[in-house]
């Protein structure tokens, strides 16, 4: 997923984010919360915004998006759909973000992924 990210990324002229090691737990423990309850949005279960969870996973973000999915089998047909979408396309292209995180979950309506972009404060 993160190549097919940046290639769309360095097409619209971004420079490529570096995954991140604390962005990746967050985005991955999103992924198994939506997996686990079976529900697709940007609020955990805890009531946690994405960032929140960004903070707590030890990343200080200065600006910060995500973008979720669910049952889309490859992360290729993910990024495609994602794209289609003004507002996660948006997300997507923001230049200003340098780094990122993916998470992906199986479980019943699932894969469940989630991607979290952002730049340090």
């Amino acid at each position: 997923m993160a190549a097919e990210l940046n290639r769309r990324r360095t097409k619209a002229g971004c420079h490529r984010v570096q995954l991140r090691v604390p962005l990746t737990r967050a985005a991955q423990a999103h992924s198994a919360d939506m997996a686990r309850t079976r529900h697709l949005g940007h609020t955990g279960t805890d009531g946690s915004s994405p960032q929140e969870r960004m903070r707590a996973a030890g990343y200080r973000p200065r600006r910060s998006g995500e973008v979720v999915a669910a049952d889309t089998d490859t992360a290729s047909a993910t990024v495609k759909m994602w794209m289609k979408s003004p507002p996660h396309r948006h997300i997507i292209l923001t230049c200003r973000y340098t780094d990122a995180g993916i998470g992906r979950a199986d479980g019943p309506g699932g894969p469940w992924w989630t991607v979290d972009l952002a730049a340090r404060r």
